[in-house]
């Protein structure tokens, strides 16, 4: 069963400048398709300091923060961002191939959840259900973006 991020803690709300103000894409996700997602990934821990992805890398994995919290830093910018758990990052870059435009560090002790790449091609080649819901997820969070900057 995929835990629920902690409502009561949200990082975001304490940084002023924020890098991707934007809600987990696991809060998307129905319960069964996040279970199944997190079933493609191995247990690791990542003590607090450690850089996790770095940026201009080609990432070959996605991490689910399950607990513990993570760093996001922009390249070429001061902005950074504060993630808790039930956060997935690194997942469209690990898909696309494309380099990370911010690298990411444990702020604490983190148990993460990694997702090879190759793992992520499967469950999405073989899973119905997990890839429909991966499209919705990532379609709302396009909006969700889409609306953020017609704000501004």
């Amino acid at each position: 069963m995929i835990e629920l991020p902690d409502r009561s803690f949200n990082p975001r709300n304490k940084v002023t400048d924020r890098a991707v103000p934007v809600r987990p894409l696991i809060f998307h996700l129905d319960e069964a398709a996040g279970s199944r997602l997190l079933s493609y990934g191995k247990p690791m821990l990542a003590a607090a300091g450690e850089r996790l992805m770095g940026a201009d890398e080609v990432p070959r994995r996605a991490l689910f923060l399950l607990t513990g919290r993570a760093s996001l830093h922009l390249l070429n910018s001061s902005s950074s961002d504060v993630f808790g758990r039930s956060e997935l990052i690194g997942f469209a870059e690990a898909i696309s191939r494309r380099p990370m435009c911010y690298s990411v560090v444990a702020e604490s002790d983190c148990r993460i959840e990694m997702i090879d790449r190759g793992e992520l091609l499967l469950a999405i080649t073989k899973d119905d259900h997990l890839r429909q819901s991966l499209i919705l997820a990532l379609s709302t969070e396009i909006q969700e973006i889409y609306r953020l900057f017609a704000l501004l």
